[in-house]
């Protein structure tokens, strides 16, 4: 694929590549294909730090697409946010519960903060009311 390419122009040249493991048409109901990122490892070998990315919810997934993989470290997005950051913390170990006390305290200070600044744009507002809903799905 083009990434193998891309891999090849960046040895030497940067320090690491990100390999998001979809296409550009892919919505976030394709799994990752994290054979991608195996192969952009292998093409870069020790030249070129390769980061992983894609459908990483847990501290579990990380260490399985590390593992499966052999990347060098993992980006973290969606898993971010549904798990309301805490997907960062060692002292965090998957539990849902966890995160729906974390997202009601989220959605408190955003609240608070809302109100500070006042002027809060509805498309905002009801983008944050979402994802605050998601997390505690």
């Amino acid at each position: 694929g083009v990434y193998l390419r891309v891999v090849q122009l960046a040895k030497g040249r940067l320090d690491y590549v990100t390999v998001h493991a979809r296409n550009a048409g892919d919505d976030s109901t394709v799994d990752a294909r994290w054979s991608c990122i195996r192969n952009a490892k292998r093409e870069a070998g020790n030249e070129l730090l390769i980061i992983g990315n894609g459908d990483v919810f847990s501290r579990a997934d990380a260490r399985r697409m590390m593992a499966e993989t052999e990347c060098d470290g993992v980006l973290v997005a969606r898993g971010a946010i549904r798990t309301a950051g805490l997907v960062f913390s060692s002292q965090w170990n998957d539990d849902s519960g966890a995160v729906s006390l974390e997202a009601d305290r989220l959605e408190r200070q955003y609240s608070r903060l809302a109100m500070r600044f006042g002027n809060q744009r509805p498309k905002f507002a009801k983008y944050h009311s979402e994802a605050f809903r998601r997390m505690r799905e």
